[in-house]
C-alpha cells in the first residue's frame, strides 16, 4: 500500500496497483477496447472504483456501469440494442423451455468475471452447472462468467 494527498490535505490509503502513472486518458480508452470518452467515469479515479461503487450508482442514479480493472465504465442503454436483446433473450428461453441446460439473463444481469471486472451483457446464458444444486444466488452480482455473452 501507498499513500497520497487529497485536495482537503488529507492522506488516503491507495492499493499499489493502480494504472501505470504515465497514462494519458488515450491510454485508458485503449486499454478500455477504444470506449467514448463518455462512458468513462472518474470518480472513483480510474483503477480505484469497486464493485460497490457499481451498485451505489445503480441505486443513486439509475445508471449501470460496469467495472473493468477498478475503472467504472457506464453502460450503453438505448432502444434497438433494448429490442435486439428481448428478441434474443425471447428465443433463447424458446430453447430453455425445451431442454432446461441454463439460465438467460437480461441486460441488467451482472456478472462478476474476475475478480476487479464486472460485467453485464445485454443477453447472457449461464449453465445450471455453474450453480451448485442449481440455485440462483441472492446476491446482486452473479459470481460467474456467463457461457454465452451479448
Amino acid at each position: 500500500m501507498s499513500t497520497a494527498s487529497t485536495t482537503h490535505g488529507l492522506t488516503a490509503t491507495l492499493p499499489a496497483t493502480l494504472l501505470p502513472r504515465e497514462w494519458t486518458l488515450a491510454d485508458l480508452q485503449a486499454h478500455l477496447g477504444g470506449i467514448p470518452a463518455e462512458r468513462i467515469r472518474i470518480y472513483p479515479p480510474p483503477g480505484m472504483a469497486t464493485e460497490q461503487d457499481a451498485l451505489a450508482i445503480a441505486a443513486r442514479e439509475d445508471r449501470l456501469c460496469e467495472l473493468v480493472d477498478g475503472i467504472l465504465v457506464e453502460k450503453v442503454l438505448a432502444s434497438f440494442e433494448s429490442f435486439l436483446a428481448g428478441m434474443l433473450i425471447h428465443w433463447l428461453n424458446n430453447f430453455l423451455d425445451q431442454k432446461p441446460l441454463g439460465i438467460a439473463l437480461a441486460p441488467d444481469g451482472m456478472l462478476r468475471i474476475l475478480p476487479r471486472t464486472m460485467r453485464i451483457p445485454d443477453v447472457s446464458f449461464v449453465r445450471w452447472e455453474r450453480f451448485p444444486n442449481r440455485r440462483l444466488p441472492r446476491q446482486a452480482v452473479f459470481e460467474v462468467a456467463p457461457d454465452l455473452a451479448v
